[in-house]
């Protein structure tokens, strides 16, 4: 490092360097559920993007060497997919709606429990689902409901070994809620303690999501960004070995992200819209009917 550079040239030289050659997050979390005794999801991780598999279209053609892909919650290039994914196909469904109700609005709503230890872990997850679809059935916010995408979400305190379970969620909701049936926060969150029957939830946050001028984002595109960001996967320092085993055992046969109401049918038909494949044949033939 010559001497003479600037102070900030060097923090940030340093900073360069150390980043050069620390350990990478998938390293990082690949060790963890090694010492988790996780062997099997650790080799199905490790060689995740890595494996190549032969393609065939239903035709039969064959469409050469594709990677295979874990698909795993742990995995932190598949979640990244997934939520890239997830966040484009909620754009679509949005664009579509959009025609039936032209007024339409999106909340962005967070909720809570109180944090819990590994051997309730599951008894919270599903009471965060059960309770999520009881609250969109209320009386003050049925009629006025179009449908959702909710997210279950975890964050884990390594000092009190406790885990935090939460549901983020986008609602979209008639142009009729903001007129005739808008609730205030401390209504939402009496709402959500009778959906799930637990007083002691005392944490529920929502606000309206509106085109971001600055960043020429419309409606549409603002929400998907929100999508993205419930479905960033896990941060591997902020866990420990063992957290990671009560993670994986209370999640197992869980759906963490759902689409509710009116967007599942229009998730469903644009899937059905998408081409077959991509062998030449079969989209000649689609594009000829």
């Amino acid at each position: 490092m010559p001497v003479g550079w600037p102070v900030e040239r060097v923090k940030a030289a340093f900073a360069a360097e150390c980043e050069q050659h620390a350990p990478q997050p998938k390293d990082n979390l690949l060790a963890q559920v090694r010492q988790a005794n996780l062997y099997c999801l650790a080799l199905t991780i490790e060689q995740c993007g890595v494996r190549e598999r032969q393609r065939l279209c239903k035709c039969g053609a064959d469409l050469g060497a594709v990677k295979h892909y874990c698909h795993q919650h742990l995995c932190l290039s598949c979640q990244r997919y997934k939520a890239y994914k997830i966040a484009k196909e909620f754009e679509a469904v949005l664009a579509e709606l959009r025609k039936t109700y032209p007024g339409l609005k999106i909340l962005w709503g967070t909720f809570t429990l109180p944090s819990c230890h590994a051997e309730a872990l599951g008894a919270r997850i599903k009471a965060l689902i059960d309770g999520f679809a009881k609250l969109l059935r209320r009386a003050p916010l049925k009629a006025h409901i179009i449908g959702a995408v909710r997210v279950v979400e975890f964050a884990f305190n390594r000092e009190a070994q406790s885990f935090h379970a939460h549901l983020h969620a986008l609602i979209v909701v008639k142009a009729s809620y903001l007129s005739k049936g808008y609730l205030s926060q401390q209504a939402w969150l009496g709402l959500w303690q009778e959906a799930t029957q637990c007083s002691s939830a005392t944490q529920v946050s929502l606000k309206r999501i509106n085109p971001d001028a600055k960043r020429s984002l419309s409606l549409e595109t603002n929400a998907a960004e929100l999508v993205r960001y419930a479905l960033k996967p896990i941060v591997p320092a902020q866990w420990t070995p063992a957290g990671l085993t009560v993670l994986v055992q209370a999640t197992r046969n869980r759906r963490l992200c759902e689409f509710l109401g009116a967007l599942r049918p229009i998730r469903k038909q644009l899937k059905e819209a998408k081409p077959r494949c991509l062998c030449q044949n079969c989209l000649a033939r689609d594009h000829s009917q």
